[in-house]
């Protein structure tokens, strides 16, 4: 098939952008990880430590590689779960070593990444028990501090994860949604506006052909009392014919063949025509056309017949002659149609018929239209040549993946289930959702440390600043988007408590989960960036980094004289990543919002072009029905034309617009009242909606009446409303003086201003009275 199907509608490449991103993410968390380990080696205990550090950084770094070539796979945990496995052995529990923490973060992103809900819950129990269980059992028992970090902190952490990346994929397989629901519409008008191009050429005979017949009759300088003359009889006749024609083109696929098609132009040609096929081309009777192909290229040279019929001047006998010379090339027929006339002066090429019913027509079906005319003073004459696609259709696509065909759609969360059905879809939500459970790990941190602490006063004062900090930045970012004075401020408040939490730490603080003070300073910051543009999250983040490197400078006990890998990656990388993700969802957003635009745009245009079909489909009919027996009549008469005869052809001509024909609004009385209305300087418009027919007939109804009260110029103007039971409301533009009597009937008020008067009907908000 050709045409409609070669339009460039854009694809919804949305989701698989997304799977390269998150696929990136990951691969730079793992490549994280791995440094934060090669960082460790700078301790260099022992060649154990050194050896089995070396080989779990290359084992995060070779899933990394993987993830980037391959994909995020399942089968990447069967490196992932020995490599944690060997995180319990003692080289990796050397106070302050990360490794155990990171291999189990490791393994539970990939399994929430990879594992449906039911597994991924398996593995990440099974993993956090085993290894729980083994260092129990290596080091004589597990204090809570020691199973809280860093099992507790790891599910947290990716749950949280999981959260924003499953509605982050939510949010585009929404859009995708609307860019494929975008994209149906404007095909959906695009094939609305093809089908329309075929209809064109009856367009031109309504407003040429018809027309020039309906002014002939009522032309007064037809002589009085003399039968009608041979310009009037030829231009009835020709009107007649001329639709009788569009009557054989219903049949689109009536032509299968060229030959066909070229018997059947032949048949139906309005002058002399000769046809000619070049000598090598021997395959006219072979050669198959699709059928809107052959419709297309059938409808343009009835058109440009027509053209020659019209516009080519006479010969003896008869019309001009005309001449159609065939060729064929790979893949193409290419059609000339030559003629003797004056030609088509420069610029004018671009005329009515051939720009609508032929070249749109043609070109909707893939092809094209070239006009040529000899220059001034060569000779007269025009040629112009319809080329159209002779390529059998393709083959329709097998889809090769197991899916049900082309319309069939993937899921949005295939290979990937942890808490997709608690995944949220506003940005803001989104970000106070998160709040909690990182909120609720950091406080239980607290909560288990505290009695232990130097200062434990102090530490709670700063937990409840801290807490009511986080509830601030909640309750904020539901109100709304907060500003940039706020972000300063809340960002200020941030460093001055970190700076707190940093000097209420003991020794080795920074080492476990004494330091809750940092982790509970980045809730707030992760959520930020989250929701803030990237420029002042880098900021909230950079303030951070430096606190935390200037205290452990200031201070290196802190961390046993250890770079603190922990506090760094608290206060940097989740933030960042956030940071990266919310840009992609507020993206996502935004361009869902401009594809519900588009679409709505293009349902609009639909409904506009659908009722200009039908206005023109009842017009067309009209005038096969009434206008064409008329003129029948008119070109078979002997006797001299009545005055009766000029007045209905005169209102026949005034009444030849296509609004006019609008479904439900195509009786006679009501057409000629709208005639007589704009011929005195008034508008009438009535909007796309009236698709029952007792609204309809109600309309009509009204705007009968209406307008024989009204003094244009005025506007009236009908809409449909949905209130339950078919409302009509009728705005007129300005409005008529008070003592005019409306009529209005039962069930109708009216609400008047001194600009606009308002009758409406059937509204259920307003109680009806009566007239």
């Amino acid at each position: 098939m050709t045409g409609v199907r070669d339009i460039d509608v854009p694809s919804t490449t949305h989701r698989e952008r997304l799977r390269r991103t998150v696929r990136l993410l990951h691969a730079a968390v793992l490549t994280l990880f791995a440094l934060a380990v090669l960082v460790s080696l700078v301790r260099g205990e022992s060649t154990a430590y050194v050896v089995s550090h070396l080989a779990l950084v290359a084992g995060l770094l070779l899933v990394a590689v993987l993830t980037l070539v391959r994909g995020e796979r399942a089968d990447h945990l069967v490196l992932l779960l020995p490599l944690a496995a060997t995180t319990v052995l003692p080289p990796f529990r050397e106070a302050g070593d990360v490794s155990a923490g990171l291999a189990v973060n490791a393994v539970l992103l990939t399994a929430v990444r990879t594992l449906s809900l039911p597994r991924c819950a398996l593995v990440i129990g099974v993993t956090v028990a085993a290894h729980a269980s083994l260092r129990g059992i290596l080091d004589g028992g597990l204090t809570v501090v020691e199973v809280a970090d860093p099992y507790l902190l790891s599910v947290t952490n990716i749950a949280v994860a999981g959260i924003i990346v499953a509605t982050l994929e939510r949010s585009t397989a929404a859009l995708d949604a609307a860019a494929a629901r975008s994209a149906e519409r404007t095909l959906a008008v695009l094939r609305r506006e093809s089908a329309d191009r075929a209809v064109d050429g009856a367009r031109r005979v309504l407003h040429d052909d018809v027309l020039t017949a309906l002014r002939a009759v009522a032309d007064p300088s037809e002589a009085a009392g003399a039968p009608p003359s041979e310009r009037l009889v030829a231009a009835c006749r020709t009107a007649v014919a001329s639709v009788e024609a569009l009557d054989a083109d219903d049949d689109p696929a009536a032509t299968a063949t060229l030959a066909d098609l070229l018997a059947d132009v032949v048949r139906t040609s309005p002058v002399p025509l000769a046809v000619s096929v070049a000598a090598q081309d021997a395959s006219v009777p072979e050669t198959v056309l699709e059928p809107e192909v052959a419709a297309a290229a059938t409808r343009a040279l009835r058109e440009l017949l027509r053209n020659v019929e019209r516009h080519a001047g006479t010969a003896p006998g008869g019309p001009a002659p005309a001449r159609l010379h065939v060729e064929l090339e790979p893949g193409w027929v290419r059609l000339h149609v030559e003629d003797d006339g004056p030609g088509i002066p420069p610029g004018r090429a671009e005329g009515f018929g051939l720009a609508t019913s032929v070249r749109g027509s043609v070109a909707a079906v893939g092809g094209r239209v070239e006009v040529s005319s000899p220059p001034p003073g060569r000779g007269t004459g025009t040629v112009v040549t319809v080329a159209v696609p002779s390529s059998p259709p393709a083959p329709p696509v097998t889809p090769s993946d197991g899916t049900d065909g082309p319309d069939a759609v993937a899921l949005p969360f295939v290979g990937h289930a942890f808490l997709s059905l608690l995944a949220v879809g506003a940005v803001r939500p989104l970000a106070v959702a998160a709040l909690l459970p990182l909120s609720a790990f950091w406080t239980f941190a607290a909560v288990v440390t505290l009695p232990g602490a130097d200062r434990p006063v102090l530490g709670a004062v700063l937990l409840l600043a801290l807490l009511a900090v986080v509830a601030l930045v909640g309750v904020r970012l539901v109100a709304g988007e907060p500003s940039r004075r706020w972000v300063v401020a809340v960002g200020s408040a941030l460093v001055g408590l970190q700076v707190a939490g940093l000097a209420l730490l003991p020794p080795g603080g920074m080492l476990d989960l004494r330091s809750w003070s940092i982790g509970l300073v980045a809730v707030p910051q992760i959520v930020l960036c989250f929701v803030l543009p990237v420029r002042w999250g880098l900021g909230l983040v950079g303030s951070q980094v430096t606190v935390v490197v200037a205290g452990w400078l200031v201070d290196p006990s802190l961390s046993s004289g250890a770079l603190p890998v922990n506090s760094l990656n608290a206060v940097t990388t989740p933030a960042l990543l956030t940071a990266l993700l919310g840009v992609r969802l507020r993206r996502n957003t935004a361009e869902a919002e401009s594809e519900q635009r588009r679409a709505a745009a293009a349902s609009a245009a639909l409904v506009r072009l659908t009722v200009q079909s039908e206005a023109h489909s009842q017009h067309l009919e009209h005038t096969r029905r009434v206008i064409v027996p008329w003129l029948r009549d008119v070109a078979g008469q002997a006797a001299p034309l009545s005055g009766g005869q000029r007045e209905e052809a005169r209102l026949l001509a005034l009444e030849a617009r296509d609004d006019l024909y609008a479904p439900g609004f195509h009786t006679a009385r009501l057409r000629r009242a709208v005639t007589d209305f704009r011929r005195r300087g008034g508008t009438v418009d009535v909007r796309p909606g009236f698709d029952d027919e007792a609204r309809r007939e109600e309309a009509a109804a009204r705007l009968g009446g209406l307008l024989p009260l009204l003094s244009p110029p005025c506007r009236v103007t009908l809409t449909a409303y949905d209130d339950g039971a078919g409302g009509v409301r009728t705005v007129v533009t300005p409005p008529p003086p008070p003592t005019v009597d409306l009529g209005l009937v039962s069930g109708e008020r009216v609400e008047r201003d001194a600009y606009l008067m308002v009758i409406t009907s059937a509204d259920p908000d307003h109680p009806q009275e009566g007239p």
